[in-house]
């Protein structure tokens, strides 16, 4: 099973409930910051794009996220307008800011006591990024492998062959770290 970002919070959470179903978990970048050492301040940066996003609207959660991925000061942000609710289902980055965000940065994955492979990437973009550096530990912590995959959190968008590529090589065991 491969899950990208609120994908790979999933993919943990299965893992977790039902090894016996999974032969390789491959999560990237899953943003269960929560674990880290600095989770607290972290997930009050997640509840902070939560709120510009009711207060401002789509374009400055989007500034102040890609700020907080980054570990940067976000700057001004966007003007804007909350969305209507009609805007808001239209929109999968809206849904997502509204109800998958706080739950899924809130999560603390647990290990199997024995069971399927997991692997956590990251992108080689990510580098020295949040998201890295909790897949880095989530590895640790989980006794699990860590690889980096071309791109960035949406590696898979980015560089679609490249990223695939070093997928199926991690899914078939070769190119791991750990």
């Amino acid at each position: 099973m491969h899950g990208i970002s609120a994908g790979g919070v999933a993919a943990l959470d299965l893992l977790a409930r039902h090894p016996a179903r999974l032969l390789h978990v491959v999560a990237h970048e899953p943003p269960c910051v929560s674990v880290l050492p600095d989770g607290a301040r972290q997930r009050a940066g997640f509840v902070e794009v939560c709120d510009v996003y009711r207060d401002r609207g789509l374009a400055a959660a989007g500034a102040r996220m890609a700020a907080l991925l980054e570990e940067r000061a976000a700057g001004e942000l966007p003007e804007g307008q909350p969305l209507s609710r009609e805007e808001e289902l239209a929109s999968p980055m809206a849904i997502s800011l509204a109800h998958v965000l706080l739950p899924f940065t809130a999560y603390i994955p647990t290990a199997a006591p024995s069971g399927p492979r997991l692997t956590l990437t990251a992108g080689t973009d990510s580098r020295n990024h949040l998201l890295y550096r909790t897949a880095e530990l989530l590895a640790k912590d989980l006794h699990g492998d860590f690889v980096e995959i071309p791109g960035g959190h949406l590696g898979a968008a980015q560089h679609p062959v490249a990223y695939a590529e070093q997928l199926t090589r991690t899914l078939l065991g070769a190119d791991v770290t750990g």
